[in-house]
Order: structure tokens, then sequence, then C-alpha cells
């Protein structure tokens, strides 16, 4: 991620400085490789003049890496993996998918219209990334729909959750192990229409059905949902990074989650989801 990040600072007029504790990691070779213009630093060498952290070493290090930090810290996900970590730092976590284009869009439906259900697919490769991966969607939805109450666990090898939030919305959360399919959430409106993200990173509004009568291809009457994408301009970044270090640039974390925040997610997750 420190790669995709020089990536958009670059591009904005920004020359981050680069820390790292090895310099002499395959990580960094790559790093020098992929930037030859910067400079690589060990984070022995930090100095208090540095105000805006991104931090994107390895899980298990972050809660050492951010002790040694002053200023505004933003670092990867998730934090750590220890409960007692300290919630009270001034950190924040960098949830790019927060910044999909279309999230401002149904955050505004969501608060506009009525929105009867969300139904989140979650086909993860194993429960082994349910905390390190799905967190991405858990957040996203928290970040939506508001925090979560308890959990109903239906089923064992493929579960699906069944909640309620402080938006009042129905919420159900199937994890698809494993299974050949992308991962989508979908909002179910009263007026029948259905917001989809499909990947995540593609937006469309299905806002009624077509009609095809029976013919000699297909011998049957068959619905089709009129679908319209929902416009976006696409950028040659990952997606939702642009707007995320927008946000950083201007002086603020914008929709990023507090490190409390975080905490809470993580915590329901390990208590119904795992």
């Amino acid at each position: 991620m420190a790669k995709e990040y020089c990536k958009v600072l670059l591009s904005k007029g920004n020359r981050p400085r680069i820390f790292s504790r090895d310099l002499t990691s395959a990580n960094v070779a790559s790093f020098r490789a992929m930037f030859p213009e910067l400079e690589v630093e060990t984070l022995a060498e930090i100095s208090s003049d540095v105000t805006d952290w991104l931090v994107c070493t390895n899980i298990e290090s972050h809660e050492d890496v951010c002790s040694r930090l002053e200023g505004n810290i933003y670092c990867e996900k998730p934090y750590a993996h220890s409960p007692t970590y300290d919630t009270a730092r001034d950190i924040y976590l960098l949830m790019n998918r927060r910044y999909y284009y279309w999230v401002p869009f149904m955050k505004g439906v969501m608060e506009t219209e009525k929105i009867v259900k969300i139904i989140a697919t979650i086909p993860e490769r194993s429960v082994d990334a349910l905390i390190t991966q799905s967190i991405h969607v858990i957040d996203l939805l928290w970040y939506l729909a508001g925090p979560f109450g308890p959990a109903t666990r239906i089923g064992s090898s493929s579960p699906s959750f069944f909640l309620s939030n402080d938006s009042g919305v129905p919420l159900v959360i199937n994890m698809n192990y494993g299974s050949h399919e992308n991962f989508s959430i979908r909002f179910y409106a009263d007026d029948g229409r259905v917001h989809e993200a499909k990947p995540l990173e593609m937006f469309s509004i299905a806002e009624g059905m077509e009609v095809r009568e029976a013919d000699d291809e297909i011998p049957v009457r068959s619905y089709r949902p009129i679908i319209r994408p929902l416009e976006y301009e696409h950028t040659p970044y990952k997606p939702g990074l642009g707007e995320l270090i927008d946000d950083l640039i201007q002086g603020g974390p914008g929709r990023l989650p507090s490190l409390s925040e975080h905490r809470r997610i993580h915590v329901w997750m390990q208590e119904n989801m795992t």
C-alpha cells in the first residue's frame, strides 16, 4: 500500500518522506526500484518535523510503529490484533473503501429515502481472512448504516448473520467462504429499486423490469432488470485513494474511522463472527 499512496501523492505534487524499519528488506528494494527519486530513511531517524504519517507496515507492527510517532497518524487496517491497545490515541485507519465514488451517493439515499433491507455477500477465501480483509466490508456497512447490534448466526461453514443497526434497517451478511462470486452489497428501497455495488468498486441501480415474451430462442417468458450504472470518472489509482489523499491534504481525516470506532468494529466482528 505504501507504493499505492506514493503514486497518488506524487501525482498531486506532494513528495513524501519514506521510512522503513529494515532498509535491507525485499520490500524496500522493490519500493526503491519503483520510486528511485525517493530516498528511504531508517525509522530510527524519525524527526519531529514530520507532522503527518501514513503507516503501511505489517499488521503485527502497528502498535510498535505508531507508538514511536507524533503528529497526525493514519494507519493501515486492521490496527494490530491485541484487544488491549489504547484506543484513546489520535490515530485514524486508512479504510479506502469509505471513499469509493458511490458511497456519498448511497449515504445520501440512506438519509433521505427509505431502505428496507441490506444484503451483503462476502465470499472471502477463508475464515482466516475475516478480520484482516473482510473488515473492509464490515466497516463500509457500519459507515453507511450505523453501528450494529448483536447478530444472530445461522449456519456453520458458510454462515449468515442477521442483525439490526442504528438506522433500524435489517441487515444480512452472507459469508460464502471460497465461493466463486464477487463481493457485493445490495440496498433494497421501499419503491422497488435495488442499489447494488457488485463488485464493490462498481455501482448500479435497478429501476424496473423488462419483460421478454417467449420466442424460438427462449421458449418461456423472461424478466430482466432495467439497470442504470452510476456514472463516475475513472482514475489510474486504487479506487478511493485519490479522494482519501485529498481529504488528508486538506487537513482532516474526513470519512476515516478513529481508532476508537475501528476498535468497536473489530470487537463486534470478534464477538459475533468468529
